[in-house]
């Protein structure tokens, strides 16, 4: 994937998102996504996970998909605020 096929991916994102946040469903949704965040960290701190590095690998990477995932939802956060609101959404 180019740089700039990457760029186009993550404003894809971040538009949908921002198009999501105002949603309930996605919001109990998202309350989730920081939930699992949390066990992910506990799994590091485990012995289990700590001692295999394999485990270990595949923890931080779910937990960089978590911060990414909850970031984003940040950034459409602050967008949505900075828009001036639709007439459906008053």
């Amino acid at each position: 994937m180019t740089v700039a096929q990457q760029q186009e991916e993550t404003r894809r994102v971040r538009d949908a998102m921002v198009a999501l946040v105002g949603n309930d469903a996605f919001n109990t949704f998202m309350s989730v996504i920081r939930e699992q965040r949390e066990i992910v960290i506990e799994d590091l701190c485990n012995d289990a996970v700590a001692s295999d590095e394999r485990k270990t690998m595949a923890a931080i990477g779910e937990l960089r998909c978590y911060k990414n995932i909850l970031a984003t939802h940040s950034e459409a956060l602050a967008a949505r605020e900075m828009r001036p609101p639709r007439d459906d959404e008053e």
